[in-house]
C-alpha cells in the first residue's frame, strides 16, 4: 500500500510520475503532462486522479502566482516551458477530481485531511484561470 498527503505531490505513484517528467526531454515530459490531464478530463468512467493534479501542479508552477501555492516544490525537476494550451485542459481535469471523479477525490478517513487536500486543488485550479 503507498502512502499519501494532502499536497500535490505527496503521493508515492505521483513521486514517480513527477520522477518520469523530469526524466524526460522536452517533447516527452509535455506528453506525459498532457496524458495525465487528458485521460481526466476527457475519459469515460473513473480515473486515477493523482497525477493529474500533479501535472496541474507542474503547469501551475510555471505561471505567475503559481509558485507559492505549496511549499514542496524545491525537490522538482526542472521542467520544460508548456504548451499555452495545457493550463486549459489541466482545469477541465481538476474540475473532475474535485467533483468525484477520480479515485483521489474520496476515501479521506480524515475530514480534515480532505478539507485541506480540496482546498489545495483548488488553489492549483485558480492558478490557470488568473493567468
Amino acid at each position: 500500500m503507498g502512502t499519501w498527503g494532502t499536497g500535490p505531490f505527496d503521493r508515492d505513484s505521483v513521486g514517480d510520475f513527477v520522477d518520469a517528467v523530469g526524466a524526460c526531454d522536452s517533447a516527452a515530459a509535455t506528453a506525459l503532462v498532457h496524458a495525465a490531464l487528458e485521460c481526466v478530463a476527457t475519459g469515460p468512467g473513473r480515473h486515477y486522479g493523482g497525477e493529474a493534479v500533479a501535472a496541474a501542479a507542474l503547469l501551475a508552477i510555471q505561471l505567475p502566482g503559481g509558485g507559492a501555492y505549496t511549499g514542496n516544490e524545491d525537490g522538482l525537476p526542472a521542467l520544460p516551458a508548456f504548451p499555452a494550451e495545457l493550463p486549459g485542459l489541466a482545469m477541465d481535469a481538476l474540475e473532475v477530481v474535485l467533483h468525484g471523479g477520480c479515485d483521489v477525490s474520496s476515501g479521506w478517513v480524515d475530514p480534515a485531511d480532505e478539507a485541506q487536500w480540496r482546498a489545495g486543488v483548488i488553489r492549483i485550479r485558480s492558478v490557470p484561470a488568473a493567468a
